[in-house]
């Protein structure tokens, strides 16, 4: 802190990494732009008069490591993100051909492809998520690039048809599902919260009996089209 409060002061650091410097005054939080990591000495000088004395400070500014997940192909229409829960973050992407579906916890995300009937039999596509961290007022950024292929699963057979309603939602023992399109997979899926198949019905029963689920948040999932329901 200052000796005298009708001081003033200045931070430098002469190093040409450091862009910008932020004098505010001794009550504020100094800003400094680093164009790199490394270490860097700041020098707070004070002046009162012919008065001048200095202070150094020594910041160590490293490379934060995180762990958003590895490149992956997906031969499916739904996925799950998961990141390192070191630290909490937030996902972000920027492709209309992505929908989330819902957020499982602040580090993971469950999504899904709505239209893959105009991919080509070989057709595949790639996608950029980034995990953004906030540390100490500095960003960090990882990525995982997500192929999404119709690989095994042969995605372009699958129909249009549309899972319109389910209800009641949320339920206790039974939902009942309405679609509408005359080609559909042969199954039902339902899904649990972390994406994994937990039951699975004939389309014949728009009827299903979900009193053998615990209680949470699940995806019913017929062909491409999917739909959230609570099970309490």
């Amino acid at each position: 802190m200052l000796s005298n409060p009708n001081s003033t002061c200045e931070w430098t650091c002469n190093d040409t990494n450091v862009t910008y410097i932020g004098n505010y005054n001794i009550n504020d939080t100094v800003v400094a732009l680093c164009n790199g990591y490394g270490t860097y000495q700041f020098v707070l000088t004070e002046t009162n008069g012919s008065c001048v004395n200095t202070d150094t400070v020594i910041i160590n500014y490293q490379p934060l490591y995180l762990n958003a997940g590895n490149d992956t192909v997906i031969c499916d229409s739904i996925f799950e993100m998961n990141a390192d829960t070191t630290y909490q973050g937030y996902w972000t992407y920027n492709d209309s051909r992505v929908y989330i579906l819902d957020h499982n916890s602040p580090n993971a995300i469950i999504g899904y492809i709505p239209d893959t009937t105009t991919w080509s039999q070989s057709g595949t596509f790639s996608t950029v998520f980034y995990w953004n961290v906030f540390v100490e007022e500095c960003q960090y950024t990882d990525t995982v690039i997500i192929t999404f292929s119709q690989c095994l699963n042969n995605i372009n057979t699958l129909n249009k048809s549309n899972i319109t309603r389910i209800y009641p939602n949320p339920a206790h023992n039974n939902i009942q599902i309405e679609i509408e399109g005359s080609q559909y997979a042969d199954k039902v899926k339902i899904l649990n919260i972390d994406g994994k198949l937990v039951k699975q019905v004939s389309i014949d029963e728009n009827i299903i009996n979900i009193s053998d689920l615990e209680n949470g948040v699940y995806f019913i999932k017929i062909g491409n089209s999917i739909k959230k329901f609570i099970k309490e």
